[in-house]
């Protein structure tokens, strides 16, 4: 039974990761809307430890995570203090900055004559990079999702299942862009095995607590 648990959930998250991979690979490949805003928050934290945007925004530090030329608009306010502060929630960008950071140390491997080759920029590959991780998490909660579901239902029931869920509108739309929604999925994912986990450990239930206490952060 086990066995038949662990291959129906990896069989259905490896799906879903390669088939919203090859989507991207085929149309959006850089960030857009407010996933910029965010990521620039996780720049600032690795590179100066704090929320101040206004040196990040005057240095085009955008084309760090392939929006160049990025500007405020209305994704940042300037706070009390005089400090530039974004208008989302900084929870994401709190998650992301390590993300982020490992990314940027891969992108900066490439030559730039590689990057050149396949189109890329070192800001472009490591946007590619935080949108894989993110679309990892949605995959791996897809997957503890269905071993939630295993619990109640057969085996071909619950891929049948998983893979509607993994590969609806909302999830599909969303499971490669910086936005709080993969944050959102992976907890109720939690919450849904949780739930049908006849003997969830101590461990299990004081991180689903912390997951659910921290979400208002993301948005």
């Amino acid at each position: 039974m086990w066995q038949k648990r662990s291959a129906t959930r990896i069989g259905v998250a490896v799906c879903m990761f390669l088939v919203v991979w090859g989507l991207t690979t085929h149309g959006k490949y850089s960030a857009s809307g407010d996933e910029p805003h965010y990521l620039l928050v996780s720049v600032s934290l690795a590179a100066d430890r704090d929320l101040d945007l206004e040196n990040n925004y005057a240095a085009n530090d955008g084309r760090l995570i392939g929006h160049d030329q990025l500007t405020a608009g209305p994704h940042a306010r300037r706070a009390r203090d005089g400090r530039l502060l974004s208008t989302h929630d900084i929870g994401l960008p709190i998650l992301l900055t390590p993300v982020y950071a490992i990314a940027a140390a891969v992108a900066a491997l490439p030559s730039e004559t590689t990057l050149a080759r396949f189109r890329m920029s070192r800001g472009l590959l490591t946007y590619a990079l935080v949108s894989l991780t993110i679309l990892a998490l949605v995959a791996a909660s897809v997957a503890l999702l269905i071993t939630g579901l295993t619990y109640i239902a057969p085996a071909r029931t619950v891929a049948a299942v998983g893979a509607v869920v993994a590969l609806s509108p909302p999830i599909l739309s969303h499971s490669f862009l910086v936005f709080p929604e993969a944050a959102a999925f992976a907890v109720a994912c939690a919450v849904v095995w949780w739930t049908l986990n006849p003997s969830p450990s101590g461990h299990a239930t004081f991180g689903l607590i912390a997951g659910l206490a921290l979400l208002p952060w993301c948005h």
